[in-house]
């Protein structure tokens, strides 16, 4: 659940952005700005705390093809 919530607040940071980028009232770009902001400092709050419980995984990696070549065939 708590990576749904991370998911969504960088689509809201998305929706700002998008939002700011097509306004054509250049003082709400200042509001956006701030609310990006706050967004930002809010999922890295949630990814603090998915990092101190163990539930953000490590992405996947490439694999070792040297490694792979040593290991004996049988």
């Amino acid at each position: 659940m708590m990576q749904h919530v991370v998911m969504l607040n960088n689509i809201g940071i998305g929706n700002y952005a998008t939002a700011m980028a097509s306004s054509l009232r250049h003082d709400l770009s200042v509001t956006y700005t701030r609310l990006i902001g706050e967004a930002v400092n809010y999922g890295k709050d949630g990814i603090n705390i998915m990092i101190e419980n163990g539930w953000f995984e490590e992405p996947p990696r490439s694999i070792d093809r040297r490694e792979l070549a040593k290991e004996p065939v049988h």
